[in-house]
């Protein structure tokens, strides 16, 4: 696709204002760039080039503006880190954060990309950069704010409530440091519950 062609696609799912950089970036970079379904286990992903493949770069369509281009990046500053150094360093070592910082900053300071109620904490997300913007729980909140269609999570139920993720039924128990220990009433089993995993209440159990 060409310029026009990648604005037309990627407006859709970003910011207006960002709009453009990211389709510089697609281009410099050669990056075959997806827009893909909903994943319940991932926000984006990154695969570097293998034999004759370019690198190849998803970003979940579920997300709301502000996630999409906050994992897009995460994304190609993965591409960054292994453009310099291949498989040699963690994928999200220093290395990594620090091209993910760098490459996050214009984007959080021009005033027409983010809402003001997310400033503060992509301000925070910049000094202290996570594997995923799901493990920074202050900006995930905020991100989720802004989700057309918002979902219940763990962290909204209260503890004795039943609930089901993914195939399971569970009870909510104890918060044990940042997760929340449910038990499994059909099997006794006991599972650590990400707080802001998007969950459905059993009210008939």
């Amino acid at each position: 696709m060409d310029r026009t062609a990648w604005h037309d696609h990627l407006s859709p799912f970003l910011p207006e204002a960002a709009v453009r950089d990211i389709v510089n970036w697609i281009i410099a970079h050669d990056v075959e760039f997806i827009v893909h379904r909903h994943r319940k286990t991932k926000l984006g992903d990154f695969r570097p080039p293998h034999r004759s493949k370019r690198p190849r770069i998803t970003v979940n369509e579920s997300l709301n503006p502000y996630a999409f281009l906050i994992t897009t990046v995460h994304e190609f500053a993965h591409l960054e880190v292994y453009s310099e150094h291949k498989h040699r360093v963690a994928p999200h070592g220093p290395e990594w954060k620090s091209a993910y910082s760098e490459m996050l900053k214009p984007f959080v300071f021009d005033d027409s990309i983010f809402p003001e109620p997310l400033f503060e904490p992509l301000l925070d997300h910049l000094q202290r950069p996570k594997a995923t913007s799901c493990t920074d729980l202050k900006l995930y909140r905020k991100l989720r704010e802004f989700d057309p269609d918002p979902k219940i999570t763990a962290e909204s139920l209260r503890q004795g409530d039943v609930f089901r993720i993914g195939n399971r039924i569970l009870l909510k128990g104890p918060k044990l440091r940042t997760r929340f220990k449910c038990k499994e009433p059909a099997t006794g089993r006991y599972f650590m519950v990400h707080p802001l995993a998007e969950v459905e209440r059993v009210t008939n159990f």
